[in-house]
């Protein structure tokens, strides 16, 4: 003990575990161990650093401490959320769903405002599933397969965004060029 600024004791004295006052939390992991423990379970991939990612950004100072993540917490914490889920019984996404939908949307993009046909219309996440959307009715719009293909992953507002710098430079490059309906 005498290197650690203590008494010095004889070399064949045993420490006792209570000198040493360090505390060791088997449940605090750092994130990658967590992703690690979870997709190690037999099932498959369960969460994605990203997915954790989100959930440290939505639960905070409840499952986190500092760097670590207290894997107990972070097991309640899921199962208050799939409880919160279960209790909310969002719209099935059906036929009859999306017919309504489309009504709602007067047979028109949601975006752009062109009419819809059959083989023109392509259902849309509003907040994209790869970035934390749900797959329910009231995160899904239609719009044309042409702009749905444009927009990929983008949200609604930065797809429209993108949109006006598009404008701005083209106008920018030839300012008396007329617009031309496409």
């Amino acid at each position: 003990m005498g290197l650690l600024g203590g008494p010095s004791a004889p070399a064949d004295t045993p420490v006792r575990s209570e000198e040493l006052e360090v505390t060791y939390e088997p449940w605090l992991l750092r994130p990658t161990d967590v992703v690690r423990a979870l997709n190690s379970c037999g099932r498959g991939e369960v969460i994605s650093e990203r997915q954790l990612r989100r959930h440290r950004n939505r639960a905070g100072y409840t499952i986190c401490q500092g760097r670590k993540i207290d894997f107990v917490a972070y097991a309640a914490w899921l199962t208050g959320e799939w409880r919160d889920r279960e209790s909310y019984s969002p719209e099935p996404i059906n036929a009859r769903n999306i017919r309504d939908l489309l009504e709602q949307q007067g047979f028109r993009c949601a975006l752009t405002g062109r009419r819809l046909e059959p083989q023109t219309a392509a259902l849309d996440h509003i907040v994209p599933v790869s970035r934390g959307g749900e797959h329910r009715m009231e995160n899904v719009q239609i719009l044309q397969k042409q702009v749905n293909r444009v927009k990929h992953t983008l949200t609604n507002e930065e797809f429209i965004q993108l949109c006006r710098e598009v404008v701005a430079h083209a106008e920018s490059i030839n300012p008396n060029q007329k617009e031309t309906q496409v």
